[in-house]
């Protein structure tokens, strides 16, 4: 309790209060004996014998023994009692400063590091230690640790840019490298500009289209611009129109597509967000697992509405499929590269769950292969 700013302070306002009364209450008394202490010792022996019978028979405020104290010259220690009580004063004074100037040492330093250490964070530093003080106030303490955890996330945060940068950059760099040598190569005659090479560029700049898409779905998923269009929707029918879209896929593929559904569920959804994360899932399951079967079944859960993914193939790249949910993070880099891959779906799957109040669960299949579960909440109040 001693180490709150607050009790210190208080504390030590009581104490040189509580000072200056004890100075204020017996000091004056003090000299005052140390006066006539030290004036009974100036006096002959024979003087101080009868000082102190005059003191004794008629008390020492009487006018016979201030007359006889002022004739053997007392006055001169008055001025030595004046002069000792303002020195006393000022010693007082002092201590009293003293104290308060430690304690505000104490507050000050560790806040002047922390000055120093925010000027740092500012400039773009975030390696800046800044240790807990070992004695001094909670507050002061706990501010510290405060800024401590402060500069940890935005650290975090700077390498989770970098990191995000690097991966859009990646990204970016294929199409556009493509992009450039087929230009480059058309302005040199080494290509003819015919359909061929124009369906080529612009495979190329669909490409970089559904990036810039993913990431803005992303981004607005993580801020105040992701919103839903809620209605009342058929999971059944919209897992239905994954199925028919993606059916050139899964035949090139040879995937045998299919769904079971135990009884028709209506959820309050926005359709379109739906059904571009059921198709993230299963266009994932059709390219890149390996499958022969992939299967969607819709269930009906209470309040809530899973539609699970599940595919016959490899099973999933990593050893914790919940770190596929990451943007940018794959397991297979080659396979990434041949499909085009962003490295988004899975991140915007997750995003679209969270919106409709549920959630994302990637594990193994009971039979070997991946499963994928997307849990939906069928009314969002």
């Amino acid at each position: 309790m001693m180490n709150s700013l607050r009790m210190q302070i208080a504390c030590l306002a009581i104490a040189i209060s509580v000072a200056a009364a004890l100075i204020a209450a017996f000091v004056p008394d003090v000299l005052y004996w140390l006066r006539d202490y030290l004036f009974m010792a100036s006096l002959p022996a024979q003087e101080q014998e009868t000082l102190r019978k005059l003191t004794e028979a008629y008390g020492s405020c009487s006018g016979i023994v201030r007359s006889f104290e002022s004739q053997h010259g007392i006055e001169r220690w008055n001025l030595n009692y004046h002069a000792a009580l303002t020195t006393v004063i000022v010693a007082t004074a002092l201590i009293g400063g003293a104290l308060a100037f430690k304690l505000a040492g104490g507050i000050a330093a560790p806040i002047i590091g922390l000055s120093r250490a925010v000027r740092a964070i500012a400039g773009g530093s975030r390696d800046t230690a800044l240790l807990p003080p070992r004695s001094g106030p909670r507050e002061v303490g706990d501010l510290i640790g405060d800024f401590a955890l402060m500069t940890e996330s935005l650290a975090a945060a700077d390498r989770d840019l970098r990191l995000r940068s690097n991966g859009i950059a990646h990204e970016l760099r294929t199409p556009l490298a493509v992009i450039r040598a087929r230009l480059m190569g058309a302005k040199d005659k080494v290509f003819v500009a015919d359909g061929v090479f124009f369906d080529s560029l612009l495979g190329q700049v669909s490409q970089i289209e559904r990036l810039a898409s993913d990431l803005s779905m992303l981004c607005d998923s993580q801020g105040i611009g992701f919103s839903l269009e809620r209605a009342p929707t058929s999971v059944d029918d919209v897992v239905d129109a994954v199925i028919h879209c993606l059916e050139p896929m899964a035949e090139e593929h040879r995937v045998d597509l299919t769904r079971q559904s135990r009884g028709r569920v209506i959820a309050d959804a926005d359709p379109a967000r739906l059904e571009r994360a059921i198709s993230n899932l299963v266009e994932n399951a059709i390219q890149h697992a390996g499958a022969t079967r992939v299967t969607i079944t819709v269930e009906d859960v209470g309040d809530q509405c899973r539609i699970i993914v599940v595919d016959d193939g490899r099973g999933w790249p990593v050893s914790d499929p919940e770190a596929l949910k990451e943007p940018f993070v794959t397991g297979d880099s080659a396979t990434r590269e041949r499909s085009k891959r962003t490295g988004l779906g899975l991140a915007i799957v997750q995003a679209i769950a969270r919106a409709h109040h549920g959630s994302l669960v990637l594990d193994d299949a009971a039979g070997g292969g991946a499963r994928a579960t997307l849990t939906i909440a069928k009314s969002i109040n």
